[in-house]
């Protein structure tokens, strides 16, 4: 709505809009303020920022070899071993390590050169069983017996050698070697007695048959064995064989001997006339 006052409107808006405008002129020119702990949390990442890019910077390229696999890495570290440590290598004082030459497990503090690899050849695990006793021995021989050798244990006359396992390079560059165990079984003496002579023998038999028959000693049907074949191997046992008495017999033109006339084990036959 309007209303004159001689030749100029006088407009009712115009005065209701201007508190508005003067609350927020153009005389007030005063900056955004920011937040202190926005602020705080800038400069932190920009710090941060500089100190990790510095960090990459000055690491140190070098080159480690595990087992025939080649890695590449940067490190801090200025020695073998730091260098083998923030590689998270879990090393044995018989695995053997080059850097240009040998390095011992106690000279791992060694200056590390960037421009030679660090070669490491880690041992074979393996068990031995012998006399009772469960030994694990680390090495990097090629059989069984260097094996042996390297740890002391004799192979003796009649013992018996079992291996689980190969002493072959694992077919997958960057793995430890496979391990192997060894059992061995060790003889024990015991004596035979027949027809008034003794011999000794060695054997790994648990029962008296399979001694007898180790030693290649065959038993017919009416021998009689004391003690009895099916009992239990122990050292310096003594066996004792009563052998049976051959018999003859003639069947159509053809002679049969056997060791006792029921006996049908250990029969021979053969060819003649009676």
């Amino acid at each position: 709505m309007e209303r004159t006052s001689g030749r100029h409107p006088i407009r009712r808006l115009v005065v209701s809009v201007a508190p508005l405008v003067s609350m927020k002129g153009p005389s007030d020119t005063r900056p955004s303020q920011v937040p202190h702990g926005l602020k705080a949390t800038a400069a932190l990442v920009v710090v941060v920022s500089a100190v990790v890019a510095g960090y990459v910077y000055t690491l140190t390229p070098i080159t480690i070899v595990v087992d025939g696999a080649e890695q590449q890495m940067r490190t801090h570290q200025d020695t073998v071993g730091g260098a083998l440590l923030h590689a998270g290598l879990l090393l044995h004082p018989e695995d053997y390590i080059f850097h240009g030459q040998p390095v011992e497990g106690s000279s791992l503090a060694v200056p590390l050169d960037p421009s030679l690899p660090i070669e490491v050849e880690r041992a074979r695990l393996v068990t031995i069983t012998a006399d009772g006793h469960t030994v694990p021995v680390r090495t990097h021989a090629a059989s069984v017996e260097e094996v042996l050798m390297e740890a002391s244990v004799s192979l003796l006359p009649g013992d018996d050698l079992h291996v689980q396992g190969e002493f072959v390079p694992n077919a997958l560059q960057g793995s430890p070697p496979g391990s192997v165990r060894v059992v061995i079984q060790r003889a024990i003496p015991f004596t035979i007695h027949e027809d008034g002579q003794a011999s000794t023998y060695q054997t790994t038999a648990t029962t008296v048959g399979e001694a007898l028959q180790q030693a290649g000693i065959t038993i017919y049907l009416a021998d009689g064995v004391s003690p009895g074949l099916g009992e239990t191997m122990s050292a310096g046992l003594h066996v004792y064989l009563d052998r049976s008495v051959p018999v003859t017999v003639g069947v159509d033109g053809y002679t049969l001997t056997t060791a006792d006339g029921n006996a049908e084990a250990g029969a021979r036959r053969s060819a003649g006339r009676l």
